[in-house]
């Protein structure tokens, strides 16, 4: 069927006008100027504070209740008025997070191999094993310290530490003093990145992408 174009909707209308002549008749005329109707729709993007407000609020969610919730209580984190149990709780979280992140997404460290070629733990990772070994064994009470009472926990380390480092002076023909000092002073240095400001940004980061990818995985399924 032909479609005659008189019927089709103009969308370009000529303006028509009328004037009165002088013998009395009405005239016609017509402007040749077009005027066009232009249709358009404004989609606003949502401003970037919402959503980087939104994106918070997703991560808040996911974060609550993980296993991973005490490595953002790091505004709570008072190392000058802690437990050894407490200690030794936020250390185990961080080497728990930080081996399922391995296993997922693999380590920046350097690949370390054994005599037969094995690969092994990273520096990093053994150092803050280190670090766990030694607050478990402190909180079953394995040191001169109640590990359920508060205490500054950078003095008694530094302390511990420095006892140990005299009794390398004092008995240098013990090779276990000397292996308790040089252990102690690693323990020093670990503690103190570890809770630097950077390094648990790192860890926070790192617990934000497994959960957020566990909860992909959990959409998808």
């Amino acid at each position: 069927m032909k479609i005659s174009n008189n019927v089709l909707p103009n969308f370009f209308n000529k303006a028509t006008t009328f004037t009165k002549t002088d013998n009395g008749n009405i005239s016609e005329q017509k402007n040749t100027k077009e005027t066009g109707v232009k249709l358009s729709v404004n989609i606003e993007e949502p401003p970037k504070k919402t959503i980087e407000k939104q994106e918070q609020l997703s991560n808040l969610s996911l974060i609550e209740g993980s296993a991973y919730a005490t490595l953002f209580k790091n505004d709570e984190f008072d190392f000058t008025n802690m437990s050894t149990n407490e200690l030794h709780y936020i250390v185990k979280t961080a080497n728990d997070m930080d081996r399922e992140y391995t296993q997922k997404f693999g380590s920046e460290e350097p690949v370390r191999r054994d005599q037969a070629g094995n690969p092994i733990i990273s520096r990093k990772r053994e150092e803050m094993l280190n670090l766990e070994s030694t607050l478990n064994i402190l909180s079953f009470g394995g040191g001169n310290v109640d590990p359920d009472e508060k205490i500054n926990i950078k003095e008694y380390l530094t302390a511990s530490s420095k006892q140990s480092d005299n009794e390398a002076k004092n008995y240098p023909e013990r090779s276990t003093y000397q292996v308790r000092a040089s252990y102690m002073k690693e323990i020093i240095n670990t503690f103190n990145n570890f809770i630097s400001d950077d390094t648990l940004k790192l860890y926070q980061e790192k617990a934000t992408k497994l959960l957020t990818d566990a909860n992909k995985v959990d959409l998808l399924i």
